[in-house]
């Protein structure tokens, strides 16, 4: 399994917080023009992240995209004119989302979808989920991405029902030997993991 997809995080209150600085440091030593790098942001300023696209205007030329995990309106992430992942939430209009141009992907927590299936409402969920943006999904004009943890028992099912694209995993004291050190050796036993669901 290839791992060819990195997401930076740039959320101020999560523990995986990445100041710009360094990202375009990093980015300048390792971005390889292989790879697709997602920079995640959440209920953030504009000029913020627009900083961030002007400070780096190659970004488009080397695979970013931008993700975003906020309640915004659309047009709020329309404004950057790059492409976008944005993480469902129930009470926001998938068909805002979806029908931007810009949009290349829905992100599902797996709490989330495993709430569902507990409670038994999974089936239908998919149901009008596909019903509204299926036709997008199957035309690969937008990606299904599974945000889970490594430890995570995914239920058989779901990927027979919902055409998952990528698994999202975040590096956490799971896999890492200390804070910010990840343990490449197990992250790789880990991996082999979810090699299963890619077959």
């Amino acid at each position: 399994m290839s791992v060819n997809q990195f997401s930076f995080d740039f959320r101020a209150r999560s523990f995986n917080f990445l100041q710009q600085y360094k990202f375009l440091e990093l980015m300048n030593e390792f971005s390889s023009p292989l790879d697709q790098y997602f920079l995640h942001y959440e209920n953030e300023q504009n000029y913020t992240i627009q900083k961030m696209l002007d400070d780096f205007p190659d970004l488009t030329k080397r695979n970013i995209f931008l993700e975003f995990s906020d309640l915004l309106d659309a047009e709020f992430y329309r404004q950057f004119n790059v492409p976008f992942f944005w993480h469902f939430h129930p009470n926001i209009s998938l068909d805002s989302i979806v029908n931007t141009p810009l949009c290349r992907g829905i992100v599902f927590s797996y709490a989330y979808i495993y709430d569902l299936y507990e409670s038994g409402n999974f089936f239908n969920f998919v149901k009008v989920f596909l019903g509204s943006v299926g036709e997008k999904v199957e035309n690969k004009e937008i990606q299904l991405v599974l945000s889970v943890d490594w430890d995570a028992d995914i239920f058989s099912s779901l990927f027979d029902f919902l055409p998952i694209s990528l698994c999202s995993l975040t590096i956490n004291n799971k896999v890492e030997l200390n804070y910010r050190n990840p343990d490449i050796l197990k992250i790789s036993h880990e991996l082999k993991h979810f090699q299963l669901y890619s077959d």
